[in-house]
């Protein structure tokens, strides 16, 4: 009574076509499932922000926020100027690069970073854009020819 019609010998250029079509559609579960399962694995938090460094603190390594905004700014530019010192100990090794991370607290959300260049010795600054209101963790990294250091400090981004 009914005829079944194949498309993809009805017309050589829809057969195609049609064909392509139900490939992707074939792919769209899965796709969406390697996506949903790679975003969640990608987001981190705030323990995986920084990863092999010495505690600043363990080795006599003091860095002092020297200016910082009483109240930074959310989608402001903010000026992070430090202080650095070293003990005797460790005076030898130079400092090679100063970064700081800025870490939302509670959010998976990627690091803000920015090197800091120095101004004199032990002394560095940068600008920093804080893309959200809220409590932040900005972890202080001092590279030097050995090792990396890393001393942290909370603040608060108002809106």
């Amino acid at each position: 009574m009914f005829q079944r019609i194949n498309l993809f010998t009805f017309h050589p250029y829809l057969g195609e076509r049609c064909k392509a079509m139900m490939r992707i559609a074939q792919l769209h579960p899965i796709l969406f499932i390697s996506l949903t399962i790679s975003v969640l694995l990608g987001c981190g938090n705030a323990q995986d922000a920084v990863h092999h460094v010495i505690p600043a603190q363990n080795e006599g390594i003091r860095v002092t926020l020297l200016h910082f905004p009483i109240q930074p700014r959310e989608m402001q530019w903010e000026r992070v100027r430090i202080d650095v010192q070293m003990p005797a100990a460790l005076r030898h090794p130079q400092i090679r690069v100063v970064r700081v991370k800025a870490v939302m607290q509670g959010m998976s959300m990627p690091a803000l970073e920015t090197d800091l260049h120095p101004l004199t010795h032990g002394r560095f600054e940068g600008n920093l854009l804080f893309t959200m209101r809220g409590v932040w963790t900005l972890h202080f990294l001092l590279a030097t020819g050995g090792a990396i250091y890393e001393q942290s400090h909370s603040i608060e981004v108002r809106a």
